[in-house]
């Protein structure tokens, strides 16, 4: 087995999964602000906040549930910075 180091850049403005640099917006109603913004990492269960009102919410009822149900299996992170480089090894 070859075990090569892996080079992968956050590209999204609001940052990056630490693991992978990956980034999926997800927004969800609270009582306090009708559109609170995460993004999330769907592979690593992570998740970082970004702000409240920056982005409409547009869910449906479905939607809004599958997105708490997602934000609670996910562990709050401090994202990486866009462009900044993650270095991993992999399997080749």
């Amino acid at each position: 087995m070859i075990i090569k180091l892996e080079t992968i850049t956050a590209e999204d403005y609001f940052g990056g999964c630490p693991v992978c640099g990956e980034a999926c917006l997800i927004n969800v109603e609270t009582e306090d602000c009708p559109s609170e913004s995460w993004f999330v990492c769907q592979t690593h269960f992570v998740k970082w906040f970004v702000g409240s009102g920056l982005f409409s919410n547009l869910n449906s009822p479905e939607e809004e549930g599958q997105n708490w149900i997602l934000l609670d299996r996910c562990r709050e992170v401090v994202p990486v910075a866009e462009g900044e480089v993650i270095r991993r090894y992999g399997r080749n």
